[in-house]
């Protein structure tokens, strides 16, 4: 599915360097999306949930010459990365840390009248991704109530010899409600 105008300029932003990048709130609003900041973030996440989206910045992610393993070795040098040798009396040696090749490091930068604060990444959000990226974590949901079955046909393989071979036989089931059982594996929930 092609993208609209709007959706290729959110990738462009999200992916540009600047505020936007890997915010999505942020590329929606640069994007053109109109609404408040709430509205901004919904169409945002909504965005990068959509598979033509994701595809269109896994491809532009490529063409930028970004793979899964660099990504994923950007993420582990945040998690471990240790800044303190760039920690000096007077604040962080920016130039120091950019010198050892660990700008990357540094997420923004505010400055204030009175102060210049110095945004660093942040190594738990590393650590998340990683985990994310390795399979690590499973997204369990937990459903109550019963469900109204429509149709439904249940294969069930039998060995017909001794060989091990399978035989599909298929059951229809009955139009009605299902609920959850007791425990017993007799699936009648006495």
């Amino acid at each position: 599915m092609m993208l609209t105008n709007k959706q290729r300029a959110f990738v462009e932003h999200y992916l540009a360097t600047g505020d936007a990048q890997w915010n999505a709130t942020e590329a929606a609003s640069l994007a053109g999306y109109s609404g408040d900041r709430n509205a901004l973030a919904v169409i945002g996440c909504r965005n990068l949930t959509k598979a033509n989206i994701r595809a269109h910045i896994r491809r532009r992610l490529e063409e930028m010459g970004a793979t899964t393993e660099e990504l994923v070795q950007r993420w582990l040098h945040v998690s471990r990365a240790d800044i303190s040798a760039f920690v000096t009396r007077s604040g962080l040696d920016v130039e120091a840390l950019k010198n050892a090749g660990l700008g990357f490091l540094i997420k923004g930068v505010r400055q204030t009248k009175d102060a210049t604060t110095i945004l660093l990444r942040d190594p738990a959000v590393a650590e998340d991704r990683l985990a994310r990226a390795l399979g690590m974590f499973v997204e369990r949901r937990e459903h109550s109530g019963s469900v109204k079955v429509l149709a439904a046909s249940v294969v069930v393989y039998l060995p017909d010899n001794q060989r091990g071979d399978v035989l599909g036989d298929v059951i229809d089931v009955t139009p009605g409600v299902l609920s959850g059982g007791d425990g017993d594996g007799d699936g009648r929930g006495e």
